[in-house]
């Protein structure tokens, strides 16, 4: 919208942004199909592995038989933590509920993290759903390049697609809304998202 509204200095493609996590590089590249944005995330971190796999499963309206057993639930973040749990398939992803009450109980009353779930639909390709009603008080945003760019710098092993160096990320959304995030692997360093 920047772009399209002439309000980037002087018609350039690359600008920052201010957010409260800090400076986020902007850039555009024109293409076919209009401009695609890329922003470049703040440095990765990766947080805790969370083991009570049934109790998250319980807090999205799912039960731990829809969660891929063998890649762990974690806590990662380039600016925003959110909690990376593996479905099985689409079914899984589309299946999940956003209910704040619900992960505020399986939290024991305190505020729970946002959740990003995702499967592997195939080569370089995952398809997912965020939801953030308890923390950032989104019940689900599918346009979230804060949340897949973080995913991207998980070990493949964790993430159960294999991936070249761009790898798309086609979000869902019970409202209807459908975005196709991608993630690009510049150095092991930093992801973009775009």
């Amino acid at each position: 919208m920047l772009a399209t509204e002439g309000l980037i200095r002087d018609g350039g493609l690359q600008f920052t942004l201010e957010e409260g996590v800090g400076p986020v590089a902007v850039r555009g590249e024109r293409g076919p199909n209009g401009i695609t944005f890329w922003m470049t995330h703040p440095p990765l971190t990766f947080g805790d592995e969370i083991a009570e796999r049934r109790r998250i499963a319980e807090s999205i309206g799912l039960t731990e038989s829809d969660l891929v057993s063998d890649v762990p639930m974690q806590v990662a973040s380039t600016g925003v933590e959110f909690l990376y749990v593996a479905l099985k398939d689409r079914r899984a992803v589309d299946a999940a509920v956003s209910d704040k009450a619900r992960v505020r109980k399986a939290n024991d009353g305190r505020e729970a993290l946002p959740v990003f779930l995702f499967a592997a639909e195939g080569p370089d390709r995952l398809y997912s759903r965020m939801f953030a009603p308890d923390l950032i008080g989104i019940d689900e945003d599918p346009a979230t390049g804060s949340a897949s760019g973080p995913l991207g710098g998980r070990p493949q092993s964790r993430s159960r697609a294999s991936r070249g160096p761009r790898w798309g990320d086609r979000a869902s959304s019970t409202s209807g809304w459908r975005t196709a995030p991608t993630i690009t692997f510049p150095p092991a360093s930093r992801s973009e998202a775009g």
